[in-house]
């Protein structure tokens, strides 16, 4: 990846079963100008195989952002 263009800030969040924080927490994140100004903000999500809608949340949030 081209230096220039790798992210300053990663933002790691590890999660297991808590769809309805974690879409909270994502959404409070996206609405800072930071995010919406810039491609320097990156989101990792880390699941453990949450048995609750994670994976349909994140999945969304990745084909929007």
């Amino acid at each position: 990846m081209d230096k220039s263009k790798q992210p300053i800030l990663s933002i790691c969040i590890p999660t297991y079963n808590r769809d309805i924080y974690l879409k909270r927490l994502v959404d409070s994140i996206i609405s800072q100008k930071e995010f919406i100004n810039t491609n320097d903000v990156e989101i990792i999500i880390s699941d453990n195989a949450s048995t609750d809608s994670t994976k349909d949340m994140v999945t969304k949030y990745i084909n929007n952002y």
